[in-house]
């Protein structure tokens, strides 16, 4: 029963291509003047093409532009509002002109620009034409409010690429996009694990499979302190409370409390937002029923009991701060018990041997 913050393992999927190009740098002393260039600037530019129309786009540009900024601080970033229609449309060539102009213009490093690739799919690209080269990225990140943030994220690991296949003389701005680009590397040998503790507030209704007499349904709720332990396993302990079952025989009423201290441990895999895997819980069960008869018997019963169980852990992450959890679980009982009326020893209602719960949690990390 656990759920935690992943280091989100995102839904961006980058596609390279590199176009080797000639830009008519035809003799050394242009070699030199691009040279001083790079030398003479403060910090290296970025540039980035405005290129849409719609005020939903616009916003999206925007939160972009603000994202880089955060994410390459080291970076002057230069937004440009072009004037040509259709420029998702238009053929490579016209579009690395394009770059080229606004390069030279602001002696920038690279330039990069969004793209809408269908309803659910936004494009980066990213171009660098300053080191005798077009070096051309795409990456396709899936439309949502994060996605301005992955996306400036993967400029910083692309920008660190130019600079790896051809580093300026600028210093820090230069190690620290090259930096970006080796931790990410290092992180995809190295998985991250987010071993921590989380506190949930469950839901749980519960009933009999096997083994009961009578209508034998609880409910309750309580709350669970998980520990995640290792990349793929988890502990915690649990307190619930549960009210029934609520039985109804033809002459009286029984009524029935538990309170349920437990142990769980799963192991769990990782597929996106999705958490599932196998958990294996003992609890101790502190029960107490009280009956009356229609003929004035009243008696109250208590006794403690051990359920068992195997259950299936189904935790979903929300905006990678909460997990929303639902464990559906079989249980086994040890302390069967059956319940007799006093005056003529008729069985009233009997305890299940096996059982069926579902919990239903919200995991907050603490």
């Amino acid at each position: 029963m656990q759920r935690y913050t992943q280091i989100p393992e995102t839904s961006i999927i980058v596609f390279s291509l590199t176009v080797l190009l000639r830009l008519g740098v035809g003799n050394a002393a242009d070699l030199q003047e691009i040279s001083a260039k790079d030398g003479s600037a403060d910090r290296p530019v970025l540039v980035v093409f405005l290129v849409t129309d719609s005020a939903e786009d616009r916003t999206r540009e925007q939160r972009f532009v603000n994202q880089l900024r955060l994410a390459l601080d080291d970076f002057d970033i230069e937004p440009v509002e072009l004037s040509v229609e259709e420029y998702e449309l238009l053929p490579l060539y016209r579009k690395l002109a394009l770059v080229r102009k606004h390069s030279d213009r602001l002696d920038a490093v690279a330039t990069t620009w969004l793209e809408n690739a269908g309803a659910d799919t936004v494009m980066l690209h990213m171009v660098a034409l300053s080191t005798g080269r077009a070096f051309v990225r795409i990456v396709e990140a899936h439309r949502g409010p994060a996605a301005e943030e992955e996306l400036a994220f993967a400029a910083q690991e692309l920008i660190g690429q130019v600079y790896m296949l051809s580093p300026p003389h600028d210093g820090r701005p230069v190690e620290r996009a090259v930096e970006a680009v080796l931790e990410e590397a290092v992180s995809l040998r190295e998985p991250q694990v987010d071993l921590g503790w989380a506190v949930m507030p469950f839901l749980r209704v519960s009933g009999g499979i096997w083994g009961h007499k009578g209508q034998w349904f609880r409910f309750g709720g309580g709350i669970s302190l998980e520990a995640r332990v290792a990349e793929h396993f988890h502990l915690g302990a649990s307190l619930a409370g549960l009210a029934g079952p609520f039985h109804e025989p033809h002459d009286g009423v029984v009524r029935g409390w538990g309170l349920m201290p437990g142990l769980h441990f799963g192991f769990d895999w990782t597929a996106g937002f999705l958490r599932i895997g196998p958990v294996v819980g003992a609890s101790l069960v502190r029960s107490i029923f009280y009956s009356t008869m229609g003929t004035g018997d009243s008696q109250t019963y208590s006794w403690w009991d051990f359920r068992g169980s195997l259950g299936i852990d189904l935790s979903w992450s929300l905006k990678k701060v909460v997990s929303i959890v639902a464990t559906p679980s079989v249980g086994v009982w040890t302390n069967h018990r059956t319940f007799v009326r006093i005056s003529d020893d008729s069985n009233i209602i009997s305890s299940p041997l096996v059982d069926w719960s579902c919990t239903l949690g919200l995991s907050i990390p603490i």
